[in-house]
């Protein structure tokens, strides 16, 4: 990418995007942590139900033993999670796996879903001939009506259609 079109026209806002990071953060934590303390305190119980309860005990385990795994790759993911910030010609690819960037040109529609309950969603559904990601349908995160304005004119300067849900 050359230096003129490094230009910024949306930036999500630096505060939802820590509150963001932080709850994965702690859900990577969580899953870390929890498990290994649980199966400590637990392992007396465990041989005990596994002679009256054997496939439940056995699922039991698989939970406590697998999902430290899983802990790491929602920690690793804070580490690597982008910035969502709309370029004049990409943006960051808010996947784990895949380009860094992916080019305006292939979304096909950036949807708005609209609820009076939650912040709203915003999606980004990709043309099948993408290479950027194997996901043609990607949720780029959550904002606020101001953001979403501005991320909709942001969008539609540069060509791609957005719909409202």
């Amino acid at each position: 990418m050359s230096p003129k079109n490094d230009e910024i026209y949306f930036e999500e806002d630096w505060g939802f995007f820590m509150k963001k990071k932080l709850k994965i953060f702690g859900l990577g934590l969580i899953l870390l942590i929890i498990p290994p303390i649980a199966l400590y305190y637990m392992f007396f119980y465990l041989l005990y139900w596994s002679s009256l309860f054997v496939k439940e005990t056995g699922l039991i385990l698989i939970f406590l033993i697998l999902y430290p795994i899983f802990g790491y790759y929602f920690i690793a993911k804070v580490l690597i999670i982008p910035r969502i910030r709309i370029y004049e010609d990409r943006i960051p690819n808010p996947v784990m796996l895949g380009k860094r960037y992916i080019p305006l040109k292939d979304i096909k529609l950036v949807a708005h879903i609209y609820s009076d309950t939650e912040p709203i969603k915003v999606e980004l559904h990709l043309k099948k001939e993408s290479k950027a990601t194997r996901d043609k349908h990607i949720v780029l995160g959550e904002f606020m009506e101001n953001d979403i304005s501005k991320m909709m004119v942001a969008f539609r300067k540069r060509g791609v259609e957005t719909k409202l849900r």
